[in-house]
């Protein structure tokens, strides 16, 4: 580590502890209840994992929009997008591992596309429209989760509601940007329901230099939920996501879009017997992507099926025991490629003496192409209640399968666009699973005279025969050749501070740093991650009706790929945004923000612009 390095994070954690202020999302608040540790209903002072929640309060009030806003402002998480305003490709990184090492949720239900490049998910299509929560849970999480969950796991929660109600909402601002929605919900004891309808148009900026015009940006969707519980033991949710989108894409010769059309269907369903010491909980759902370019042909289209069946058992007051079957099967239709995944696994919680949590288990996945893999975790939490702090500590393992296309692309040649020349790229069948061991350490201090906490936490992740895409860039031919290879290893290591203080009854700060530190194996950075970021907020609520929030957020240096297949290191930046809102009437509400108050030029992936100064208004009202 260089000494300005070590400098600079000693600053930033001095400062965080002088003042006393302490971070933590408002999930880490004793009491609350997670889901996704541990596959069931957990408080989280029994938890050993490091997760953050997101709320739907917390959404509303920061006027987040995005899935993507939500995810770059929580410790360990960066976030990269190819610019524009919706609909260029957003990727999402946990402590400073692949995009594609994250399992992304919805309700339980996987997300990862299969015909993509890696099964990473692309987040930039995902509003944050009817959602009441979200889950990140950081470290290898593949004995509960399976592959695609060796660096954490992200889940998406949406509402349920059994109010009688209608909620219209509407907003406009620059770049010709317009946001119309509409939910509906109601229902009664057994049986509730939310429909939510969104539409969202923008034209855009100029994502690339080059590129002929503005890139826009044009989605619709639809959310619908419905919770039946004909007793008070059984409950049985059943939803749906379905949204159509257009994304302008950069091109200097002719104008180019891509179609993406996403639909997750999903069915929970739990009974509750032997007066609670077993619940066996049942859960299968589907998520199907297409994405199509209509100017240059071409089609990918996946599908991925997930059906489960999990048994929770509280055969003593002090233990929990999960244990569960899985399938997977992802296929790749546009490739004519399948992959299947038969899975089982346990994991026990206890706590053998007070204040004292352990948990412990383990996963055999039977995957069709790659034979038996197994992994396992454990975690330990110790609240020390005297001094209002505990510590939590994790180590688990994992495993990723290689994509269908990282195994089966065909030699195929894609035309050079923007800056970037030809590529001529292929798969490779003799790819081996990346494998990953994750561990970490953390603390976490309450000052409670002060209505104050601090949290932080040390991460080390290792991770063996990485995948990566290597290129051969021919000069006189402005062709770059490339396919895919097992590294020999990879390293990221680092810290996250997160702080919190409420300074008033209606005012609070939060601060969130993290230092990460990469390495491929051969002595340089992975490419996209930055080794500091910083992000503080303040929020205030000046009288019962009015409140305002400002926050800062800061992405340090991290090198990135420049035209040629050249290595650069990218500036750092930051950038301030500022909300408001005004409530006319308990069922009317006004809000504003600036994005980008100060106007500042910055590119948040190498040679994509993103927006200058943004004004948005907006109305919503219940009825």
């Amino acid at each position: 580590m260089k000494k300005s390095s070590v400098f600079q994070t000693a600053v930033v954690i001095g400062v965080v502890l002088a003042s006393q202020i302490t971070y933590a999302a408002d999930s880490e608040a004793m009491g609350e209840v997670v889901v996704t540790a541990t596959r069931s209903a957990t408080p989280i002072e029994q938890v050993g994992s490091t997760v953050y929640v997101v709320t739907a309060k917390e959404i509303e009030q920061k006027q987040k929009q995005t899935v993507a806003e939500i995810l770059e402002t929580i410790p360990g998480v960066t976030v990269t997008r190819n610019g524009g305003i919706g609909g260029q490709a957003t990727s999402v990184y946990l402590r400073g591992g692949e995009a594609r090492h994250t399992l992304v949720l919805l309700n339980g239900i996987p997300l990862n596309d299969a015909a993509s490049l890696d099964n990473a998910y692309d987040f930039s299509r995902f509003n944050s429209d009817s959602i009441e929560r979200i889950e990140v849970l950081q470290g290898s999480q593949s004995p509960l989760y399976g592959s695609k969950a060796v660096g954490g796991v992200i889940n998406i929660i949406t509402k349920k509601s059994s109010k009688q109600e209608v909620i219209a909402r509407a907003e406009a601002g620059s770049f010709n940007t317009f946001k119309e929605g509409i939910s509906f919900s109601g229902g009664g004891d057994k049986l509730q329901y939310l429909i939510d309808l969104s539409q969202f148009n923008s034209h855009g900026i100029t994502v690339q230099n080059n590129s002929l015009n503005k890139d826009g940006f044009r989605s619709s969707s639809i959310t619908a939920s419905a919770s039946l519980t004909p007793d008070r033991n059984t409950d049985i949710d059943v939803f749906l996501k379905n949204q159509v989108s257009t994304a302008d894409i950069y091109s200097a010769s002719e104008n180019q879009y891509s179609n993406i059309h996403e639909t997750t269907l999903g069915l929970n369903a739990s009974k509750s017997l032997l007066e609670g010491r077993w619940t066996p909980q049942f859960s299968l759902g589907q998520n199907h992507i297409t994405r199509e370019m209509p100017v240059n042909p071409y089609r990918y289209e996946s599908k991925s099926n997930r059906y489960s069946f999990t048994n929770i058992l509280r055969l003593a007051s002090s233990h929990t025991t999960t244990i569960g079957f899985e399938e997977t099967q992802e296929e790749s239709l546009s490739a004519q490629k399948q992959a299947d995944i038969r899975s089982a696994f346990i994991q026990d919680s206890f706590s053998p003496i007070p204040n004292l949590y352990l948990s412990a288990g383990g996963r055999i996945d039977d995957h069709d192409l790659f034979g038996s893999q197994t992994t396992y975790r454990a975690t330990i939490k110790l609240n020390l209640e005297s001094i209002q702090s505990s510590i939590r500590g994790s180590y688990g393992t994992g495993f990723k399968a290689p994509s269908l296309y990282q195994l089966y692309l065909p030699t195929t040649t894609y035309p050079p666009f923007g800056d970037y020349p030809t590529y001529i790229v292929s798969g490779n069948s003799k790819l081996e699973p990346e494998k990953s061991a994750t561990w970490d350490i953390g603390i976490e201090k309450e000052f409670p005279t002060q209505s104050a906490k601090i949290s932080m936490t040390y991460f080390h992740n290792s991770y063996k025969d990485l995948i990566n895409f290597d290129e051969t860039y021919l000069a006189q031919q402005n062709t770059i050749l490339g396919t895919y290879l097992n590294i020999k290893h990879a390293k990221t290591q680092g810290l996250e501070s997160s702080l919190k203080n409420k300074l008033t009854e209606s005012s609070s700060v939060s601060i969130t740093h993290t230092y990460t530190m990469t390495d491929d194996g051969q002595g340089n950075e992975l490419l996209r991650r930055p080794k500091h970021q910083f992000n503080i907020s303040l929020d205030n609520r000046i009288s019962h009706k009015l409140s305002i929030g400002a926050e800062l957020s800061y992405v340090g240096t991290r090198y990135d790929i420049a035209p040629g297949s050249s290595t650069v290191k990218a500036g750092s930046y930051y950038i301030v945004n500022v909300a408001s809102s005004y409530d006319i009437s308990k069922s009317i509400k006004i809000y504003a923000r600036l994005n980008n108050l100060l106007d500042r030029t910055y590119q948040n992936t190498y040679t994509y612009n993103n927006p200058g100064i943004a004004a948005y208004v907006g109305l919503k009202a219940s009825f």
